[in-house]
């Protein structure tokens, strides 16, 4: 995810809130695009809207999935039985936004009697008898580059349910260098039962430096690292399809081997893809595949990406990515789409199968 993605979130009497919000900030901040229409989410009923960089999780018979904040939510949330019809979660009435509190570090603003944070690219897992979320997320007073965009950082939150309420009760983010971002957090649980944690670099456009993705094992807990653990980089910018961006890494355990997915190029446009490498260990080396990208445009879709990878009930590897319809790519920006989102540009929710070949290429069975 790139940083003209902070402000795609939308809600549609939010409007005013956001364009008051962008008028006061500093002059040095480049325009953005406005705020653009997702479909509407509302508790319990149906959802097949705009669903970017999703993150599944099995518990019991359901499987939850979250995104990247959508309808002003910080932590949108859909559950589902079957992968592919959702419904949204709620407790309540309403929307329900499954990260009410976000860190104290995080640049938030106060919408009705919450506060919003923009959070970007989350992951959810069970660890022990708790739910840990990884978010990236605008840190309050920090920018970066010439532009001066904001700073994202990665940190975690916890919850006793998969639907929340997560919280973040941490006084400055996991993950935060210095002199770049750190965005697309990914959790993953190895066969042994341990947490390892993904992501990548953040620049400023101007900056035009590779991008990286990086891993580390994690603790027991999956709320701070392991001691005596050092991040490991394990892929950075290479081929031509993926020019200067690589990002949303997903890490996996399939067919005795550990895959590394990611996301390649400009998500707002359909030559964005998904990518994968074969490593040896939960921190690499890894090897692209000859094969990779894996899920590129076509059969109704452009830019498939922001995947995450996970086993179904039946052991199968799947991907669950976010992808344009074919030909109506990029966000919109007009006032009809923020009034009348359905039918306007959105990234819709699918679940690929993929195969391992006996060399450890994947195959795309059904894209979902």
């Amino acid at each position: 995810m790139d940083p003209v993605r902070s402000l795609r979130f939308v809600g549609v009497g939010l409007i005013l809130v956001v364009m008051a919000g962008l008028a006061a900030e500093s002059a040095a901040v480049p325009r953005v695009p406005a705020p653009v229409g997702s479909d509407r989410f509302i508790a319990k009923r149906a959802y097949a809207g705009d669903f970017p960089d999703p993150s599944v999780l099995r518990v019991g018979k359901k499987w939850y999935a979250y995104s990247t904040t959508v309808a002003s939510l910080n932590l949108p949330a859909i559950t589902s039985k079957d992968l592919s019809r959702w419904k949204v979660i709620a407790k309540r009435r309403g929307t329900h936004d499954a990260f009410p509190t976000p860190g104290k570090w995080v640049q938030s603003r106060r919408v009705g009697r919450r506060w919003f944070a923009n959070t970007w690219a989350p992951s959810v897992a069970r660890i022990g008898k708790r739910f840990v979320l990884a978010y990236s997320a605008p840190v309050a007073g920090q920018a970066m580059g010439p532009d001066l965009i904001k700073k994202y950082c990665v940190s975690v939150a916890v919850a006793r349910r998969p639907a929340g309420p997560f919280r973040d009760r941490s006084a400055s983010p996991l993950i935060c260098p210095p002199n770049t971002g750190v965005i697309d957090p990914a959790i993953f649980i190895d066969p042994a039962g341990t947490p390892w944690l993904y992501w990548k670099t953040e620049q400023a456009p101007r900056q035009r430096l590779p991008a990286q993705i990086y891993g580390q094992q994690l603790n027991a807990a999956g709320t701070g690292f392991a001691q005596g653990s050092a991040p490991v980089q394990l892929l950075q910018t290479e081929q031509p399809w993926e020019g200067i961006l690589i990002e949303n890494p997903s890490m996996v355990a399939f067919a005795n081997r550990f895959y590394l997915f990611y996301s390649g190029g400009s998500y707002a446009k359909p030559s964005y893809a998904t990518g994968y490498a074969i490593c040896e260990s939960q921190l690499g080396p890894c090897v692209r595949a000859a094969n990779s990208p894996v899920l590129t445009s076509g059969a109704g879709v452009d830019g498939p990406g922001g995947a995450s990878a996970f086993l179904d009930r039946a052991g199968r590897l799947r991907l669950a990515y976010a992808a344009w319809r074919q030909g109506n790519f990029g966000y919109p920006n007009n006032k009809g789409c923020l009034r009348t989102p359905e039918g306007c540009a959105q990234r819709h929710l699918h679940v690929a199968t993929l195969t391992a070949a006996p060399d450890g290429s994947l195959l795309v069975v059904n894209r979902g």
